[in-house]
């Protein structure tokens, strides 16, 4: 009889082949010099991510998730090991790669919001398009068609002063938009809201990600997590577990 390993392979032409990661980081470790000796905040990481995921990354204080998003947008270097982002190894990237990096790939959105409290909700959003040096028409076209997409088309002209937290945290969210970038960083985005606010801040950023943008969450709040794809748990700056979730929140993964 013809041994089952000599006959022809049919290769499966109906699918097509999988797309690699957006986000792969591989054996990462971050080191801090203190007064009392080396701290390690990330302790060999290694994580694939993929184009259009919603990952959030959870844990305790200390726990290494914050370090991990600053590594992956371009505000800190591994001690050893690669965070590729796309085609750029973050790693040994230049200076002026790491500039485009946070200008273009990433967008960031914070706990504090990081408003400029002299500026109206409308400026706030037009920053990152000034740096990148759109004209001023088309900067401000862009922002307020970015406000009204995150529901403040009326409260443009307001301050932050004059805002509350959540309307704040969606000016901070329309400009992580501003520059269309594909990938959105979250570091504790509703940490500074009721939870009311808070689940329609999360409402927003799962609609931007099924629009098509890749989401990493950090928090330590399981209501928050409950939102992504992947919940990463952390401890001690190494993967505890990973679970993958279904739709509606409930676990069915590792």
């Amino acid at each position: 009889m013809t041994d089952l390993l000599d006959r022809p392979q049919l290769l499966d032409v109906s699918l097509p082949p999988a797309a690699p990661p957006i986000i792969r980081l591989v054996d990462v470790v971050r080191r801090y010099k203190m007064g009392s000796g080396p701290v390690t905040a990330v302790a060999g990481i290694s994580l694939d991510i993929a184009a259009g995921e919603f990952v959030a990354l959870m844990g305790a204080s200390g726990s290494g998730k914050s370090s991990l998003l600053n590594l992956l947008g371009g505000l800190d270097r591994p001690t050893t090991g690669a965070v590729w982002v796309a085609d750029l190894n973050l790693a040994r990237a230049t200076k002026k790669q790491l500039v485009e990096h946070r200008r273009r790939q990433v967008g960031f959105i914070f706990q504090s919001f990081n408003l400029l409290l002299h500026r109206s909700a409308l400026e706030n959003v037009e920053l990152p398009l000034m740096l990148a040096g759109v004209a001023g028409p088309a900067r401000h076209a862009r922002a307020a068609a970015l406000l009204a997409e995150v529901g403040l088309a009326e409260r443009a002209d307001h301050r932050p002063s004059q805002l509350s937290g959540g309307e704040q945290q969606r000016v901070a969210i329309a400009r992580a938009l501003a520059n269309e970038s594909p990938i959105l960083l979250a570091d504790e985005p509703t940490g500074n809201l009721d939870s009311t606010t808070g689940a329609g801040v999360m409402q927003l950023l799962r609609d931007l990600n099924r629009a098509g943008r890749t989401l990493i969450v950090v928090t330590h709040d399981p209501g928050v997590a409950a939102y992504a794809d992947r919940v990463v748990h952390l401890r001690d700056g190494q993967i505890l577990r990973i679970e993958t979730q279904t739709p509606d929140g409930r676990e069915d993964g590792r």
